[in-house]
């Protein structure tokens, strides 16, 4: 959208958007297409990208969400057994969370307000537990 367009268009084409969106994710939903989890944006937009949960959280259980980000993901990515899972062999980051994800995706949102540990190849990258 041009940025000489007045705010109330923008937040009307934006609003139309998520509605397609939304429909989109229920159409699919009903249709049983296993959906991965992903996010375009970039620049300033990038620290939106958590907002993801929330909007998907309208049409999808917390579990579908999380499912669609790790072993959905990896399936579409053809690396089952190697991603989205903590198993033997598999490319493990891990997340320390605190709050139940599958109960409220508020935990995975944000800017990592809730979570105090991050492991990356097997190396603790943040750690806030101390």
């Amino acid at each position: 959208m041009p940025p000489y367009w007045p705010s109330c268009c923008r937040c009307c084409a934006t609003s139309g958007v998520r509605e397609a969106g939304l429909k989109s994710l229920e159409i699919f939903k009903r249709a049983g297409v296993r959906m991965g989890f992903g996010s375009d944006l970039l620049g300033p937009g990038h620290r939106m990208q958590s907002d993801e949960f929330a909007i998907r959280a309208q049409v999808l259980s917390p579990a579908e969400i999380i499912g669609s980000a790790t072993t959905i993901g990896a399936e579409i990515l053809g690396m089952t057994g190697k991603l989205g899972r903590l198993v033997p062999g598999a490319y493990a980051d891990v997340l320390v969370v605190d709050g139940d994800p599958l109960r409220d995706l508020n935990s995975l949102s944000g800017q990592g307000e809730h979570i105090p540990l991050v492991m990356k190849g097997g190396r603790v990258e943040f750690n806030e537990l101390h």
